[in-house]
């Protein structure tokens, strides 16, 4: 009796197979293989409210957004003026790494 049940738990065992690899589904391929930390952030409701809900990222957007606007009032036919308004300070990236570096959250989606 106990040969047969050491018998069927080595069938058992033998018989279970790993699932078979396949690859992660890009929906954006470009995006999702040069930025794929932005596409699996775009991905989480947890991360893009941990993100949204975060002051100073907040502060900060609204920086980008409100010289964008800018931009397009006064200087509207020149491209050097919507590339100033978009450029980062050394200051401003600062805040943005602090601010997400503090920030808890998990990303429930595969990782390559």
């Amino acid at each position: 009796m106990q040969k047969l049940s050491i018998l069927f738990v080595a069938l058992a065992l033998s018989a279970a197979q790993p699932p078979a690899p396949t690859p992660v589904p890009l929906q954006h391929p470009v995006q999702d293989k040069n930025f794929y930390i932005l596409s699996l952030i775009e991905q989480s409701p947890a991360a893009k409210s941990a993100i949204k809900s975060d002051p100073i990222l907040a502060k900060l957007a609204e920086a980008k957004r409100a010289g964008l606007s800018e931009a397009v009032k006064t200087c509207p036919a020149d491209p050097s003026c919507y590339a100033k308004a978009l450029k980062w300070t050394n200051e401003e990236i600062d805040q943005a790494k602090h601010a997400l570096s503090s920030l808890k959250f998990s990303i429930d989606t595969p990782l390559r």
